[in-house]
């Protein structure tokens, strides 16, 4: 609970998720029928099958929103210690270059290199995969900085956003703040000089639901490993 995901290999279901390269939350583990909730940024909430029926309809995006770190290494793209999430290590490299995923998605590294270790876990088994330059590259969309949110199904901040009706826009963290995973800052309309965090994936709670989508990198898909 708490992962970020996009649709998987077996998707089936149209535009639930909003469309290709929209981002959810998984909010419920239906584990006896090897079924997940997931709320997407919209805000809406559907079932899918991780196993059921041997389909499986996601892929994980991050899993730094449930707490998975790297210690000791860190992020050449952004300098992040301590890898949060999925971590990629480049092949192509001569000495060891690594990268979390944000960096990753959003190519802050030598185009040219096609070849990376994909680490889920720190202890888990690598897994090598190819960035195909004759596949397309996937746009990520959804509660990402620009995107434009309202108060969401877990919201429980009273009238901090200026009430029910008000939307506020999801900005980059104040000046000495980090941006906890599975958290993001917004912006509200009576507040322009503040920000606030909320949870976006902790805990598997969504505080906030999108009205407007906001983009961050490109993935694809066959690079993300299945849930």
């Amino acid at each position: 609970v708490g992962l970020r995901v996009v649709r998987g290999p077996n998707w089936e279901w149209d535009t639930q998720d909003g469309g290709e390269g929209f981002v959810g939350t998984v909010v419920k583990n239906i584990e006896i029928s090897r079924r997940v909730k997931v709320r997407w940024d919209s805000g809406q909430d559907f079932i899918y099958r991780i196993g059921a029926e041997d389909a499986y309809d996601l892929r994980v995006l991050d899993n730094s929103t449930v707490g998975v770190k790297h210690p000791g290494v860190e992020c050449r793209g952004c300098g992040q210690k301590d890898i949060s999430g999925l971590r990629w290590q480049c092949l192509d490299c001569p000495t060891l270059f690594d990268l979390c995923t944000l960096c990753f998605t959003n190519v802050k590294h030598d185009q040219r290199h096609v070849y990376f270790r994909r680490y889920h876990h720190p202890s888990s088994d690598p897994i090598v995969v190819h960035l195909d330059s004759e596949k397309p590259k996937i746009r990520l969309k959804g509660i990402f900085p620009g995107a434009l949110v309202r108060r969401g199904a877990d919201w429980n901040y009273d009238d901090e956003d200026g009430g029910s009706s008000s939307f506020g826009k999801v900005v980059p963290a104040p000046t000495g703040r980090e941006m906890t995973p599975g958290n993001v800052w917004v912006q509200w309309p009576d507040e322009m000089d503040k920000s606030y965090p909320y949870r976006v994936g902790f805990s598997g709670k969504m505080d906030l639901k999108m009205a407007k989508a906001g983009i961050d990198g490109r993935y694809q898909p066959d690079t993300l490993p299945v849930l």
